[in-house]
């Protein structure tokens, strides 16, 4: 995997411990196989939405494109190769936010240990969605597990990244139009 190795004890906030690196949380989600990442994107969608409610962020984003996508757009499945690249983008989003990166990195270290994953690289464009929200939001906070968890504000390039591919994404689905 190169020169950085990775430190699973770094994704636990400690006092004064700044957390996990979005240079190492970035390697990590490199070095995820195709099933790897969605499953993680899987899971953290899960993690998040366990304390946070749908209302809650779907109040707080910024991405109003995507609040109105339909039950059915949402349960449709993207093909492997988006879905891949687009759970690729949205967890590297997530660990650019200091305040996700331990989680991001929880759901890393727990997808790789995972010895019972499916062979599956497709995801539901709902999870995507969810996310993409989630991300595209204002500050939040909630806890997962045992982190306490502070979603900052992303930059509008990050809502950009984000955003439009899944906005592209829903016009395709015919449920939408």
């Amino acid at each position: 995997m190169g020169g950085v190795q990775f430190d699973r004890r770094l994704a636990v906030k400690q006092s004064g411990d700044e957390g996990v690196s979005m240079t190492d949380a970035a390697t990590e989600i490199k070095g995820l196989t195709d099933v790897q990442v969605v499953a993680a994107v899987r899971q953290l969608n899960r993690r998040v939405f366990s304390d946070l409610s749908f209302d809650a962020v779907k109040a707080a984003t910024t991405a109003t494109g995507l609040k109105t996508v339909s039950k059915d757009a949402a349960a449709t499945q993207l093909d492997s190769a988006a879905s891949v690249k687009l759970s690729r983008q949205v967890l590297t989003a997530a660990a650019g936010d200091p305040g996700l990166a331990p989680l991001v990195t929880e759901v890393i270290d727990h997808v790789k240990q995972d010895d019972s994953l499916f062979i599956e690289t497709a995801i539901a464009i709902g999870v995507l969605v969810n996310l993409t929200m989630f991300m595209a939001s204002s500050e939040l906070n909630f806890t997962s597990g045992k982190l306490s968890i502070h979603k900052g504000q992303v930059g509008a390039d990050v809502v950009k990244l984000l955003v439009e591919p899944v906005l592209e994404l829903i016009k395709k689905v015919p449920s939408v139009h």
